[in-house]
């Protein structure tokens, strides 16, 4: 048996009986190898048949039953789900790339030469699946011997590995992210010596590979590379504003250990990027404003729309945690302020804790974020402060006043409100009532 799963070892068994029928070679390669050497769960397999891909993948699929075979015949790829596993059948190929694309020229080659294009040694692993050989591992660049030893390294002169592909720079540093692998020196001063070749990638792909580290467990790790290559200064210059990556990266980490949310992880990289101007925050409306710029990098990194407005007002937060820091300063905690507080806050109360912990952690402040946020919940609940609406609706107040509609109506809701939160009346409507009506006496 090759692996522990049952399922994925029939399915590898299967595969390679018809492959003996068919008289082709196939084996399992990339990151499944890599994986299964790591003990990695995967829901991915990659199989190189040295021969017609497509033409296997389809065989393959009629005997499983699949009908839907998705193909790229540039590249003789084809693919297709079989018990929520994805499987991706290629001819075995030599690649011939030109100096301004990083789509290569492709011609059918045998294993080594297939081996030979892959993009670092971990995933040039390819284990045998033919009768003769079901199991035994290829191996030709050590591959096993860099898993051991943690170590992320180009099979080839790592500066024609990344010229030829520039987007291997930025997965190398995922890999070694998500992974928590060392690059290789000569790796390494490569992907700082070619980081300018990554112009000729799409943002997509960028985005891709940059998301792809901020999931990594410890985003850090990503993160320091890229800085230290210079990349992290190409594609994301806004955070440089204060020169403290360091305490920002270790606070990316601690969002990490608690949350999977990518947004909240990518929010919490940007958030220095907001802090210049944080004077929304002030605003009278329950939802935070979106600033400008981070409108700009979202855009610039073609995020989802749904993504990029959330990352956008998570990021708005961060400057607004900090604010609750102020509220009990030398143990004076002003209810005004908490009213006001959790007006802004709105909905976002939760996630304004949640983060209030990590700074507090992270900046070592001398406070009880626990407490506070404790009494702004009790607060919260007698008031409903974060769901703030006026007990006296404009029509009431039209109606009380006798003044017809217009911007003195708006005026008085205002004073109403003020009143409220300074605690000089309850949100409640007699309560408003009587105190519109002393208003208009005065």
């Amino acid at each position: 048996m090759l692996v522990k799963d049952k399922n994925i070892n029939q399915i590898l068994e299967k595969i390679g009986k018809i492959a003996d029928s068919e008289k082709v070679e196939v084996y399992a390669v990339g990151g499944f190898a890599r994986d299964f050497l790591l003990n990695r769960k995967t829901k991915d397999i990659d199989f190189v048949v040295v021969g017609k891909g497509i033409k296997f993948a389809k065989k393959v699929a009629k005997i499983l039953g699949k009908k839907k075979v998705v193909t790229y015949e540039r590249f003789e790829t084809a693919m297709f789900v079989y018990k929520n596993l994805n499987l991706e059948f290629v001819s075995a190929r030599s690649e011939i790339y030109d100096e301004n694309s990083r789509k290569p020229k492709v011609e059918r080659a045998n294993l080594k030469s297939d081996q030979l294009r892959r993009d670092f040694t971990i995933n040039a692993l390819a284990f045998g699946l033919n009768k003769e050989n079901f199991g035994k591992l290829y191996d030709p660049f050590e591959g096993e011997i860099d898993l051991n030893n943690k170590i992320i390294r180009t099979p080839l002169d790592p500066e024609i590995t990344f010229s030829e592909d520039p987007l291997r720079i930025l997965r190398a540093i995922r890999f070694a992210s998500q992974l928590n692998f060392k690059i290789e020196a000569k790796t390494f001063e490569a992907a700082t010596k070619m980081r300018e070749r990554l112009k000729i990638i799409s943002q997509e792909r960028i985005t891709d590979e940059f998301t792809k580290i901020l999931n990594s467990p410890k985003p850090s790790i990503g993160l320091k590379l890229l800085e230290e290559t210079g990349i992290l200064k190409m594609i994301l210059p806004e955070i440089f504003v204060w020169n403290e990556n360091e305490l920002l990266f270790e606070f990316v980490d601690e969002v990490s250990t608690k949350s999977q949310k990518t947004e909240l992880r990518f929010a919490s990289l940007l958030y220095k990027t907001n802090w210049e101007n944080p004077t929304h925050l002030e605003s009278n409306s329950r939802k935070v404003a979106y600033s400008t710029k981070l409108s700009k990098i979202c855009k610039r990194f073609k995020l989802p729309i749904n993504f990029g407005q959330e990352t956008e007002s998570l990021t708005s937060l961060l400057p607004l945690t900090l604010k609750v820091f102020e509220l009990d300063f030398e143990g004076k905690f002003n209810l005004e302020k908490q009213r006001r507080y959790l007006k802004i806050v709105g909905d976002f109360f939760d996630e304004v804790w949640f983060l209030g912990r990590i700074l507090q952690k992270i900046m070592k402040l001398d406070f009880q974020t626990q407490t506070a946020f404790k009494r702004l919940k009790n607060l919260d609940q007698k008031e409903n402060l974060t769901d703030f609406n006026l007990a006296l609706d404009g029509l009431e107040i039209i109606k009380i006043s006798q003044i017809g509609q217009g911007p003195e109506i708006g005026k008085i809701k205002n004073s109403l409100e003020e009143a409220v939160l300074k605690g000089i009346v309850k949100n409640e409507n007699k309560p408003l009532e009587q105190y519109l009506l002393t208003l208009l006496k005065s």
